[in-house]
């Protein structure tokens, strides 16, 4: 069985945040990304079989503009970088920080 999660406890959001997305920390829109996604948080655990496919289609397009109608990002995204919803499928996390 797939599982999908995520979780924040009350250690440094700013820091998990540049972790997290550090493939992208060449990118233009890095430093506001790890600005805007350590701004609030929530967690979302999903345990079934096909979470992490049935995950993604249900949260649509990276670029909520192209995101179907009735996906996450298409009701709540308000632009590429503020896309309402981020996930990964690798679990390996906590050891490094």
């Amino acid at each position: 069985m797939a599982s999908a999660f995520w979780h924040e406890d009350a250690g440094d959001l700013q820091h998990q945040a540049e972790q997290f997305y550090a493939v992208h920390a060449s990118r233009s829109f890095y430093v506001s990304l790890t600005k805007f996604m350590s701004s609030d948080h929530r967690a979302l655990a999903l345990e079934k079989e096909n979470a992490i496919a049935d995950l993604r289609k249900l949260m649509g397009a990276t670029n909520p503009a192209s995101a179907e109608e009735g996906t996450i990002r298409k009701k709540w995204a308000s632009d590429i970088e503020h896309n309402a919803i981020h996930a990964r499928t690798r679990m390996k996390r906590r050891a490094s920080s």
